[in-house]
């Protein structure tokens, strides 16, 4: 029997603004100015040597002839700390502004830098007026390919922290979870999700496990009342909170501020899911079940679950002759996870 908790909150995506028209963008890649600091960098006098090291990591990649859609991650590993962020053991570039909002960037994400400026995906509500929205999914999520040139199609997804949770999940799988792991049920905040996320791909407990790449935070200006986003004014300052916590001090300060929409920029994962392929007749659900429940047993080997995991969340790829899967080495169904709002850890 499957369990149900909370409600669905309001989808909102009604609560946009129809166009963001920033009087001034935050210069990703800012010109030398001499002694003082580019267009709406916000230095103040003690972080101007950090803004001179990040105006130099921009000189040396026009000196490469690096366009910004191609910067090497070597870069990205030279900005300074007045630069970047570190939030739950992920790094960031930091880009913000007051007519801008805030734009974190991961090493990830650093390649596609242009395509991630929110006038390429967000402004007039692109994403969602000419993206695909996945139908799978009980949250608000867009594939959607940005339109600077030569970018690549990312997902775009909204996050739900603070929101009370609509789960469903068989009895046979609640069995796996401790119960101390239900009985704080929530919503990842976007950082955490990026952390546990960033943990899971690099982890080497048990079987590789195989994602999405997790390319960016943003957070646009406009602030609207907690019941807007669906917000517990409770769980979202305990999550504010905890990312206040959870940072190097040494770095740009990020504030977790609840009045204000997150949206959570993956790599789009080439494939399809399995509940998809099993709808198309490409799949037996002896299969489907095997690869979600195998997929399962990796996660868990990682001492890490998704507690709603499904074989929607389960992206599969066929060869390119049609007649097989890619499989792993050891002959299973190889595979890659896309969701992980509702990651977490558990004892192994």
């Amino acid at each position: 029997m499957a369990q149900s908790v909370g409600l669905f909150a309001q989808d909102p995506i009604s609560t946009y603004p129809r166009r963001v028209q920033p009087t001034e963008t935050p210069t990703l890649l800012p010109e030398p100015h001499g002694d003082t600091c580019p267009p709406g960098c916000g230095c103040s006098t003690e972080e101007r040597g950090g803004c001179e090291l990040f105006r130099l990591v921009a000189d040396v990649a026009r000196a490469r002839q690096d366009s910004p859609g191609t910067m090497n991650t070597t870069l990205f590993g030279a900005l300074p700390a007045p630069k970047t962020a570190n939030v739950y053991g992920v790094r960031y570039a930091v880009f913000e502004g007051p007519e801008f909002g805030q734009l974190l960037v991961t090493r990830h994400g650093w390649g596609m830098l242009e395509a991630l400026r929110p006038e390429n995906w967000y402004d007039g509500g692109a994403f969602w007026r000419r993206g695909e929205k996945m139908g799978q999914s009980t949250g608000t999520v867009y594939r959607y390919k940005p339109t600077s040139a030569g970018a690549k199609d990312i997902v775009i997804k909204v996050s739900r922290f603070a929101q009370e949770v609509p789960f469903y999940a068989g009895a046979s799988f609640l069995k796996k979870i401790p119960e101390h792991v239900m009985a704080g049920l929530r919503f990842n905040n976007p950082f955490e999700e990026f952390g546990r996320l960033a943990r899971l791909r690099s982890s080497r407990r048990g079987p590789r496990v195989l994602t999405k790449r997790a390319f960016a935070i943003y957070s646009p200006p406009e602030q609207l009342p907690l019941w807007q986003h669906g917000r517990v004014e409770g769980a979202a300052a305990m999550e504010q909170q905890a990312v206040a916590e959870r940072q190097l001090t040494d770095h740009v300060k990020v504030l977790l501020d609840p009045h204000r929409s997150y949206f959570s920029i993956f790599g789009w994962t080439t494939g399809a899911d399995a509940s998809a392929y099993y709808q198309a007749g490409q799949l037996s659900q002896a299969d489907m079940e095997r690869v979600t429940e195998e997929s399962a047993a990796d996660l868990m080997a990682n001492g890490m679950i998704v507690l709603d995991h499904k074989p929607a969340h389960v992206i599969l790829r066929r060869r390119r002759n049609g007649q097989d899967w890619v499989r792993r080495h050891d002959g299973r169904i190889a595979y890659a996870l896309v969701d992980f709002e509702l990651l977490v850890d558990i004892p192994v």
